[in-house]
């Protein structure tokens, strides 16, 4: 078959290029409508930006810029050289903050959107306390890789001296107590024997990939994400998790079913056996919902609480007067018996009160905007995120003077009672606050007083050398190194 070239043609008609030339004219043309379009949406956009700026005291920046206030957040050399990105992001914060003390709140714009951060409690509360702003904010999606059920307000409604690594003996402990409480299994995780305590590495790993994710904007999208290295590896680590939480439901599901007489008359039922209960009962719950839950009480619950005990135990390592009043408050009650178990009633929370306000589990939370609000005199267009800094709302020296010293008796209370109830938030607040807060207080009760009634602890790190980490949870930059010697009382 003999190729048409277009020497070919006959172009003395001028057909084809008339063509050409129209061809030529609908690009130019749909090229000039598509930046007019642009142009009208970015002006559009400006237009709006400035109405909103106006609306809300904010941080200033230039009319046409797309980066919003991100040149602001720029990380020094210090930063990138291994200073927490957390600490340097909080202090800008913080800074911000005290321009704005009157306002209580202050808006910037990560590039084309708001952000609100609630600086003060009182803006605080008309947010957390409400049941109208609950929508968690957009980011918190790219958890739910991790996490499984972590957003949508749908889904709510229904002896000898030694140095130690704290966090990891911790983690793992804590992984043991969850499993049983939630799953009413021990999964032996201090075992080195059992093979799932690679888990909490995995768990370790798990975060860090999460958090690169939320650093990284070129990384929001889920097939860009899980074609890379480390969302292979937190797709593959995710998907052993649940298939082990599904295998267990599927399980104690069918001891159900067969009249287990273990099973339906023990007194002590764990989470997931009271869940299965009510799948049986009502079918309101599904096998899937089950699992969700399961997964994220165990990814959510053990990492956080570790954190705080172990943040608990470093403060009280550097505090030993503070230290000594808890041994001697653990003699009394305890006296010879330092086996007993702990009960609620005879262990004060203010030490570990004390500890969270210093370094809360969760570092910030975030809502949604779903409608326009208004906030101490300012209206909220709806689409925005309101973020809260908790590290920094903690350090609020309206109601926490000296507010870096480590005092419990803060909470002592002639000391707190005219506290505003939004200044102090580790679990958050309000109808979306932690639903595990109880079980993690008593979890951290119960290690630390049997810690404590066994061992004195010192920490080897001033706190200006070890600094809160950028993660989910608020964990060290650098492993938590505490010296423990035998109390010489119990020998």
């Amino acid at each position: 078959m003999k190729s048409l070239r277009i020497s070919d043609v006959d172009l003395e008609d001028g057909d084809f290029r008339r063509a050409i030339l129209l061809v030529r004219n609908a690009i130019l043309l749909l090229l000039g409508c598509t930046f007019l379009g642009a142009c009208l949406i970015l002006l559009r956009y400006f237009i709006w930006r400035r109405k909103v700026s106006r609306l809300i005291p904010g941080i200033k920046m230039s009319f046409f810029s797309l980066l919003g206030n991100t040149n602001h957040l720029r990380f020094s050399t210090k930063s990138r050289n291994g200073h927490s990105l957390m600490v340097y992001a909080q202090q800008v914060a913080a800074g911000w903050a005290k321009i704005f003390t009157q306002e209580k709140l202050y808006c910037i714009w990560l590039f084309c959107h708001p952000v609100v951060v609630l600086a003060k409690a009182e803006a605080v509360e008309l947010i957390l306390s409400g049941t109208r702003v609950i929508e968690k904010a957009w980011f918190y999606k790219l958890l739910q890789s991790f996490f499984w059920n972590w957003t949508g307000h749908k889904r709510w409604q229904r002896q000898q001296k030694t140095h130690t690594r704290i966090f990891r003996p911790l983690s793992l402990c804590s992984l043991d107590i969850i499993c049983e409480t939630v799953l009413g299994v021990y999964v032996g995780a201090q075992n080195l024997k059992q093979n799932w305590n690679l888990f909490t590495p995995r768990n370790g790993r798990g975060m860090r990939y999460v958090v690169e994710r939320v650093m990284n904007c070129f990384l929001w999208l889920d097939f860009i994400y899980y074609s890379t290295t480390n969302g292979k590896k937190l797709k593959k680590h995710t998907q052993t998790v649940r298939d082990f939480t599904r295998n267990l439901i599927r399980q104690e599901k069918l001891k159900y079913i067969r009249g287990d007489f273990n099973v339906l008359n023990s007194n002590r039922k764990s989470f997931m056996h009271l869940l299965l209960e009510h799948h049986l009962q009502t079918k309101d719950l599904t096998e899937e919902d089950i699992a969700e839950e399961l997964v994220t009480f165990m990814v959510a619950g053990h990492d956080s609480t570790a954190a705080a005990i172990s943040w608990t135990l470093y403060l009280l390592g550097l505090n030993p007067a503070i230290q000594q009043k808890v041994h001697e408050e653990l003699d009394w009650i305890y006296g010879k018996d330092i086996e007993r178990d702990v009960t609620v009633d005879e262990f004060k929370e203010m030490k570990y009160l004390e500890a969270l306000r210093l370094y809360p589990s969760a570092p910030f939370l975030a809502r949604q905007i779903v409608e326009d609000t208004t906030i101490c005199g300012y209206q909220v267009p709806k689409g925005a995120t309101c973020i809260i800094f908790i590290h920094n709302l903690h350090r609020d020296e309206k109601y926490f003077p000296n507010p870096e010293i480590f005092d419990p008796d803060r909470f002592l209370p002639e000391n707190s009672a005219d506290r505003h109830p939004y200044a102090y938030i580790p679990f958050s607040a309000g109808p979306r606050n932690c639903i595990g807060q109880k079980i993690s207080m008593m979890e951290q009760m119960t290690v630390i007083s049997t810690i404590l009634r066994n061992y004195t602890v010192e920490s080897v790190d001033q706190r200006d050398e070890l600094l809160p980490a950028l993660t989910i949870v608020t964990t060290a930059s650098k492993p938590i190194k505490i010296k423990i010697r035998e109390r010489h009382c119990r020998k």
